[in-house]
């Protein structure tokens, strides 16, 4: 195979003039980013996610399986983005519940490509095979290809990179030793000599078959390029900046409370995820947020407004869900939701007492430094109190209700030339920077960008927190696992696609990159990747804010100079005496258009006073159809357990007779004792008591029974009776006892004789 490229190698830049592959991973990054490669392949990938589903997905769900089937982390506030861009683009429709499939007629073109794909791979396996086959090479040919494309193929396009680009337009070939080499080893050394002619004849440009297949691998290989730099790659950028990487970032009020949680807002998902970054990032970077002790000031003006705003709510939870939908601030949103949340109805005092006695402590705990330099000078100052004045002045053309309090404008430009002043007085690279302002406040951005074209400087002073997200994921690394989880779904069209128009120019631009420091020997290894990488935040930095209509506006209205300023001074009067007449004008419409529309509000106010009487109407004779239902069902009800009881009762006054009877003849020891009709009455009422207690626990339950007139006489009467049976008893004891006494006493009284019959006896 002929030598067409310089191989990248591990070291620094030699005399031969190649580029270290560190250099040359960061070129590739770079410039896909620029081009906007990752999102679209993210764009992709939800897409793949959602095809594969074999049902509408949701956000939550959708990011649960971009972790487990991709090994891709993306915040909900990113996909959301995603998805609304898709949608916009017909690849999505949004169904009822936030869930999101794709169209039959997009569908049908994915499986398409999916086809393509596959056919793709297909034409190329039986390329190879033929190959094997003119060899005369006794190999199974699906293992070959196999080995083949894994252990010499997928390797080689990852190396060589945007090179590959030349076996697609047939300018010449490429040359991997070691990985023909790792490929051979697979198969016996008879079949060396044959296997590598049959690996040469495979990358030959003029091979439709296999120049289609190795075009897709290098769309894939370039989307997980575009996804983020190794590991390795990142650490020996870092040291070669020659110096630890800072960022000291000074958060603005607005912010501040999303990084805290004491406000509802959309910030606050971007806040948690700007969180979870600096955490895993500090192995690489050192990133510190600090407030002043201006910022503390303000925030706590806003906090005991909002406390104030707050006081005399009533608790009930009707006037609490009314005051969520008046357009209420971040923090009264927030104190109502968590008030209703725990079930205990706190004043707006407990709940915003912490915040207001231990301010600093709570900003410590979400990671946020007070910056302990004084600012009071600064308001003195004429270049702020200009600033001050300039803003005031755009403030004056706004809405009142979107109008910022001079204070909170003088707030700003203190802050801005705090943090400018911390600055080196020349910048020329994000890393270099150090000190930033993260806001939310668009009108403070905006006014930051004019500074910035004032200066004709490149990096800005305030940044956005979706604009420093973009800048710090610049040193995330790319995992093996998403690596091997892309490239090992190679068969989904959603990355495997075809080399198109967009993918030969990008490529072309990175093969530009590579050109302008390949062979270079003035710049060392570290010049070039700094000049690389300044070129590539810069471009995330101007990117991030792209499009943002609001700032685009503003700094519009910012940029007005003093001529035009004059300029709408003269032409104040002739405006004034226009509107004056435009007004009169208006005004008669509007009278009109008035009387119009009031007699059209009469008309409808009357329509719904009779819709309301007739809903009344409606609603009062359902409820009492409803009244009536309700006392017959409970009438019949009650009639039926009345019945049921006096049966029941009835057999069991029965059986309680029969009890009794019987008892009185099994026990005839008992009998004599109390007798016979004692021990009937005695027994039979035992036996009553004990059937009438099972039916007051068999209907316990039961409250249409229980509440029975009758059922509740003979559950008071059942007390009487165990008296009864107890009295009936004692007394039936004692009476025996004293008559059995009694008839003792008789036989053991002496018998009397009569003498004169004993005398008669004795003569005889």
């Amino acid at each position: 195979m002929s030598m067409a490229m310089n191989e990248p190698n591990d070291g620094m830049a030699n005399a031969t003039g190649l580029l270290p592959k560190e250099v040359i991973a960061l070129i590739h990054h770079i410039e896909l980013n620029k081009d906007g490669w990752w999102d679209k392949a993210t764009q992709r990938l939800v897409l793949a996610a959602i095809w594969l589903a074999s049902e509408p997905l949701g956000l939550d769900k959708l990011a649960k399986v971009l972790k487990s089937d991709f090994s891709l982390k993306l915040s909900n506030s990113k996909i959301g983005t995603i998805l609304s861009s898709l949608e916009q683009q017909n690849y999505l429709v949004k169904l009822p519940g936030e869930l999101y499939r794709i169209p039959d007629v997009k569908r049908t073109e994915f499986e398409k490509e999916v086809e393509a794909s596959e056919q793709a791979e297909k034409r190329a396996k039986d390329y190879f095979a033929c190959l094997i086959k003119e060899q005369q090479l006794r190999l199974d040919p699906e293992v070959a290809w196999s080995n083949f494309a894994s252990k010499f193929l997928a390797p080689l396009i990852k190396e060589v990179g945007a090179n590959a680009y030349r076996l697609v337009t047939g300018e010449n070939t490429l040359e991997g030793k070691d990985l023909v080499d790792q490929f051979l080893d697979n198969f016996p050394q008879t079949h060396h000599q044959q296997l590598s002619e049959v690996a040469k004849q495979f990358l030959n440009p003029k091979v439709e078959g296999a120049r289609a297949y190795i075009s897709r691998l290098l769309h894939a290989r370039l989307c997980v390029e575009a996804s983020g730099l190794p590991a390795e790659v990142i650490g020996k950028i870092k040291d070669s900046s020659g110096k630890p990487i800072r960022f000291r970032i000074f958060v603005d009020t607005n912010f501040l409370f999303s990084l805290m949680g004491i406000h509802e807002n959309p910030s606050n998902e971007t806040a948690n995820e700007l969180q979870d970054l600096i955490a895993h990032l500090k192995a690489n970077l050192r990133i510190d947020l600090f407030i002043t002790p201006k910022t503390i000031e303000e925030a706590r003006g806003a906090i005991m407004a909002a406390q104030s705003q707050l006081q005399g709510i009533p608790t009930g939870n009707n006037f609490m869900t009314v005051a969520l939908h008046v357009g209420l601030s971040g923090m009264a949103q927030k104190f109502l939701m968590e008030r209703g949340r725990n079930g205990r109805f706190m004043t707006s005092e407990e709940w915003f007492r912490p915040y207001l006695d231990n301010f600093v402590a709570i900003a410590n705990g979400k990671g946020i430094q007070i910056f302990q330099e004084s600012q009071d000078g600064y308001s003195a100052r004429q270049d702020v109190i200009d600033d001050i004045n300039l803003v005031m002045d755009h403030e004056k053309g706004l809405h009142e209700n979107r109008r910022k309090s001079y204070e909170r404008v003088a707030h700003d430009m203190v802050l801005w030339h705090f943090v400018r002043d911390k600055r080196f007085s020349y910048v020329e690279s994000p890393i270099d920077a150090r000190d930033w302002i993260l806001t939310v406040d668009f009108r403070f951005i905006s006014f930051d960008q004019r500074k910035l074209r004032q200066s004709r400087k490149k990096i800005p002073l305030c940044l956005h927190p979706t604009s420093l997200i973009q800048l710090l994921q610049f040193w995330v690394p790319r995992t093996k696992e998403f690596e091997e989880a892309m490239l090992g779904s190679l068969r989904l069209p959603f990355l495997f696609q075809e080399f198109d128009a967009g993918a030969e120019r990008t490529t072309l631009k990175i093969l530009r990159g590579l050109g302008r420091f390949d062979g270079s020997s003035e710049m060392s290894e570290a010049t070039i990747s700094n000049v690389i990488m300044s070129d590539g935040l810069r471009a995330r930095l101007a990117a991030s804010v792209s499009g943002v209509e609001e700032i685009t506006l503003i700094r519009d209205a910012l940029l007005e100079d003093s001529s035009k300023r004059l300029e709408a001074e003269r032409n104040k009067a002739q405006q004034l005496e226009y509107t004056i007449q435009s007004k009169d004008l208006s005004l008669s419409a509007l009278d009109e258009a008035k009387k119009e529309k009031d007699q059209e509000v009469e008309k409808l106010r009357l329509i719904l006073s009779e819709k309301e009487s007739h809903v009344a109407t409606t609603e009062q004779r359902n409820e009492s159809q409803a009244a009536l239902i309700a006392e017959l069902k409970a009438k019949a009800e009650s009639s039926y357990a009345l019945r049921k009881y006096l049966g029941l009762l009835l057999i069991i006054l029965l059986a309680s007779s029969l009890a009794g009877w019987l008892f009185s003849t099994m026990l005839p020891q008992v009998t004599r004792l109390l007798t016979q009709t004692v021990m009937l009455i005695v027994f039979s009422i035992v036996v009553f008591i004990a059937g009438h207690l099972g039916l007051e626990m068999w209907f316990r339950k039961s409250g249409i029974m229980c509440s029975l007139w009758p059922f509740v006489q003979v559950k008071l009467f059942r007390k009487w009776l165990w008296s009864l049976v107890v009295l009936s008893f004692i007394l039936g004891v004692v009476g025996n006892l004293v008559a059995n006494n009694i008839q003792k006493n008789i036989d053991n009284e002496p018998q009397v004789t009569n003498p004169a019959v004993d005398e008669s006896s004795n003569t005889r």
